[in-house]
């Protein structure tokens, strides 16, 4: 998982100890969905599951559904709003939606992907480069030297477009190609569009040499006993603990409060593996957590309740690095703090490697950069393998010991006993990708169904990481569908498995648009705010200009918990909205008209205004939001949300639309903005507290709009 993704264990903290959050219980007490048919061929089941969990259970659905015909499916509200859904088709084709939030949905729509043999089959072409695609071919699969037959465009298909196109044919193989504005071309052969649908085109980079995998290194049965100590002034009246990488609060294994100075045993199961991620709750409120931990290679997790001003006054001149005594030797080991822009770790900061038993001390804070407690670490060794710790609060430890990697075992379907299946090759994935894999589909080249998910119930594989995975007997080609945390899918076709055990996955081809948001300038230096979300998983982010040149941004900071995030147009002056005054709070009623750039790839890159009022200043779990009837879309994300006066009183950040309820969004709060914008050295401009005059939404679009900028994520 990215570092910045694996924070959100503090949230999900902060949730367990409030209210459930107001997407988790519609007013009837069920979670609905309608599910449609938008096609032509009859759906006849669709199966729902708890997003990344396995099995599938029962059919939800009555009878067939025709073209246009839908029917509400209640589901228990145990299941939480993020659910995976299969439908099957007359004739064995089958869909499926993973991770969908059925609380943000009032309904889904599903359509065959395929015919029956002999019928018509179609193609998803998506251009995710910057070079138009000016010739398309497909044909069956004929065999080296075939014909692909004419150009099945229609004329050119420009970056980030799509085009669907229809295919007549008895199989379900083709060999295509996609040729570039410029000459270049790329060619894919032996296809399986029965699974493979969707085929993305990015026009091709310079190779470059791919690193060799760090070879894998088998957990040894370690004791899986950690001590939780308390040396802050707080009492700890929680300790969370989950399996590294998986999702939810975690169980609290704390036997009563721990007092400040004492500590604790805590015995885990050693069936779960040595990483884990612990989170702490204190008896006065705030939360610590320490993510990836490897408990087999510490005695003591300790944990501090973080004092007002700590970060500046109270951070350690030094870190203590120490090789344990029998730990393999540490060739490089890189340092940063954990609130740093994307996923670097900086430079080497050993002078030389460090043998069994030896230490050294690092200078802090580092070069260019503010005192900090909390850091992130990375231990490479003499083997390749690599250690990675997160979130680590060195003002409560002062340093670190490393003992070496731990390896993973095979996860997805393994039978009891342990092994893979008999007979089946071997898969390793790695994760090239920064942000972590949530599911993996494996299914023979020949099939028509990518099957259930091989990481079900284990652990997201993290960035930069490798997971041993089961797959079925029979056969060696097979196809792979990789689903990451940032909803970006991969697929790979007829990966020959008998002759390779490795697959990398990179997600999202270099210079592809993964998404688009909304921004606003909040400083006179450039400085533009927006969600978090908007800029997740991004290696790049930019203001897409009128003339289509994208102008890439500097992240300045991210606030995973509250889905903020700060970036900055270096070398400019700008005119930027103003905040209402923090002593001013949103009240229920009155007028609130959001700007941004929502549904761009649908309605065009125009700013675009929606305006109504406040509905409600609290939101049960989300206490940096408040609850809105003006109306937002996908990409209205991270623009602002404006009184009548045309101050800033929030951020856009979500739309919620389950069956019974219309019309509910939500912006995270104007004051919340502010606090995190200045924790950063943002010099954010007030309104005037006596400000009386009421502005038109014409004129809030005339006046304020020209600093709301359009942003895309790319890859």
């Amino acid at each position: 998982m990215s570092r910045l993704a694996l924070i959100a264990l503090l949230g999900l903290l902060l949730a367990s100890i409030r209210p459930a959050p107001a997407t988790a219980q519609p007013a009837t007490g069920r979670y609905d969905i309608a599910v449609q048919n938008l096609g032509d061929t009859p759906i006849t089941g669709a199966w729902f599951r708890r997003a990344g969990t396995h099995p599938w259970g029962s059919n939800r659905l009555t009878g067939a559904l025709a073209r246009n015909q839908r029917q509400m499916v209640h589901l228990s509200p145990q299941g939480g709003c993020q659910r995976d859904v299969y439908v099957s088709f007359a004739g064995g084709a089958h869909a499926d939606k993973l991770n969908l939030n059925i609380c943000a949905f009032g309904s889904t729509g599903f359509a065959a992907p395929t015919a029956p043999a002999g019928g018509t089959h179609e193609v998803t072409v998506k251009n995710l480069g910057a070079l138009p695609i000016v010739g398309f071919y497909v044909a069956p699969t004929p065999g080296p030297g075939g014909p692909l037959g004419p150009n099945r465009l229609t004329g050119p298909l420009a970056p980030h477009r799509s085009a669907r196109i229809a295919l007549d044919a008895n199989s379900c193989v083709f060999d295509m190609e996609a040729q570039y504005q410029g000459g270049a071309r790329e060619f894919r052969q032996r296809i399986n569009l029965c699974t493979l649908e969707i085929q993305s085109f990015v026009a091709p980079a310079a190779a470059r040499p791919t690193p060799a995998p760090a070879p894998a290194q088998a957990s040894a049965q370690a004791p899986t006993d950690i001590y939780i100590v308390n040396r802050g002034q707080d009492p700890i009246i929680r300790a969370l603990f989950r399996r590294g990488g998986m999702r939810g609060a975690g169980t609290n294994l704390l036997r009563g409060a721990l007092m400040p100075g004492q500590r604790q045993l805590i015995r885990l199961p050693p069936t779960d593996g040595c990483i884990y991620d612990i989170g702490v709750a204190y008896q006065h409120g705030g939360t610590s957590d320490q993510l990836g931990l490897n408990v087999c290679g510490y005695s003591d997790a300790v944990f501090a309740a973080a004092q007002p001003g700590r970060a500046a006054t109270a951070a350690p001149t030094s870190l203590l690095v120490r090789n344990s005594d029998h730990g393999p030797v540490v060739e490089r080991f890189y340092l940063s703090p954990s609130n740093a822009q994307g996923n670097s770790f900086g430079p080497d900061r050993l002078s030389a490697p460090l043998g069994p038993g030896q230490s050294t001390r690092i200078a802090l804070p580092l070069p260019g950069e503010a005192a900090h407690c909390d850091y992130d670490m990375r231990a490479i060794y003499a083997s390749g393998a690599k250690e990675d710790r997160y979130r680590v609060d060195i003002c409560a430890i002062g340093g670190a010991v490393f003992n070496g990697p731990v390896g993973n075992a095979p996860i997805g379907n393994t039978p009891a006993g342990g092994g893979t299946h008999p007979g089946a090759p071997a898969l390793t994935v790695a994760n090239d990708y920064r942000v972590p894999l949530a599911h993996l589909f494996v299914s023979p080249s020949s099939s028509h169904h990518w099957g259930p998910d091989r990481l079900a119930g284990a652990p997201m594989v993290a960035p930069r990481t490798t997971a041993a995975v089961a797959v079925p007997a029979g056969g060696c080609v097979f196809d792979l569908r990789a689903v990451f945390d940032n909803e970006v899918v991969q697929q790979i076709g007829r990966v020959d498995l008998c002759r390779t055990h490795l697959v990398r996955l990179i997600g999202a081809k270099p210079g592809a648009l993964l998404g688009r948001g909304s921004g606003f300038y909040i400083s006179r230096d450039g400085d533009i705010l927006t969600n978090n979300h908007v800029v997740y998983g991004c290696r790049t982010v930019a203001i897409l200009r009128d003339d289509g040149r994208p102008l890439t941004l500097r992240v300045l900071g991210q606030d995973v918990r509250d889905d903020l995030a700060v970036l900055r147009e270096d070398g400019i002056a700008t005119a930027p909205l103003r905040f209402r005054d923090p002593d001013i709070r949103v009240a229920g009623g009155e007028t609130a008209t959001a700007l941004g750039y929502p549904l761009s790839f649908d309605l065009g890159a125009q700013l675009k205004i929606s305006s109504g009022f406040v509905s409600a200043t609290e939101v049960a779990g989300a206490p940096a939001q408040f609850q809105m009837q003006t109306p937002i879309n996908p990409g209205n994300s991270g623009g602002p949300v404006l009184d009548s006066s045309g101050a800033v009183i929030g951020v856009s950040v979500a739309q919620l639309r389950p069956s019974r309820a219309e019309n509910v969004n939500f912006a995270v709060r104007g004051d919340v903005a502010q606090r995190f914008a200045r924790s950063l050295g943002v010099k954010i401009l007030l309104a005037p507290k006596d400000e009386t005059t009421k502005m038109s939404p014409r004129q809030i679009y005339a006046t304020e709009g020209p600093s709301v900028v359009p942003l895309e994520c790319f890859n």
